[in-house]
């Protein structure tokens, strides 16, 4: 009996399978491959997404308040960890070009590039 082909994402929730499921494809459609010196940083972006699902789950269950040790309430610690891995993926679907800001700023530069050629070649 085969075994099933291991996953660079198992071990990972199912909305994490997908997110990166679909990020790999917007490279792969966009750059036409994904170079090997990426995965450093798809790694991280999965890592990220992850902690931030896990994260928001355990807000979800227990609320956004927690009873302290003093029978006060505090805020949920878990809710710094789901500003820090948005943060982190924020920055990680900039590098890959993921976002709609990120796309106007590749397009741009990609104007003023054309620009700077047709201003050389028109003289």
């Amino acid at each position: 009996m085969a075994r099933k082909k291991a996953s660079k994402y198992d071990g990972y929730t199912d909305y994490t399978k997908e997110f990166m499921t679909a990020v790999e494809a917007f490279v792969k459609k966009k750059y036409g491959k994904i170079a090997p010196h990426w995965d450093g940083q798809l790694q991280l972006l999965a890592t990220n997404y992850e902690l931030f699902i896990l994260a928001k789950e355990q807000v979800k269950k227990d609320g956004l308040m927690m009873t302290n040790r003093f029978g006060g309430l505090d805020k949920h610690p878990m809710l710094r960890q789901i500003t820090d891995a948005n943060i982190q993926c924020i920055k990680l679907i900039h590098e890959f070009g993921l976002s709609p800001s990120a796309l106007g700023k590749i397009k741009d530069s990609e104007d003023e590039d054309n620009d700077t050629i047709r201003e050389l070649i028109n003289g």
